[in-house]
């Protein structure tokens, strides 16, 4: 049989009361994805050399992009 752990009664139930360690990694997580995000952004559409193409009412399903030297 187990053992119960003892039930913190004097002490009410607090919802946002989230342990510190947990809010700095999901803070720390954000970061990170700002910052690759922010990195992505940086890099060529393309790693190799393309002329791209135009952005047109015939490409309703990709957006036109620019030409890259990759």
């Amino acid at each position: 049989m187990s053992t119960l752990a003892p039930a913190a009664e004097d002490k009410p139930f607090e919802p946002k009361d989230f342990p510190k360690d947990l809010l700095a990694a999901q803070r720390k997580l954000a970061e990170l994805y700002a910052a690759l995000h922010a990195h992505q952004a940086r890099l060529p559409w393309s790693r190799e050399a393309d002329d791209g193409w135009p952005d047109g009412p015939e490409r309703w399903h990709r957006r036109g992009r620019p030409a890259t030297t990759g």
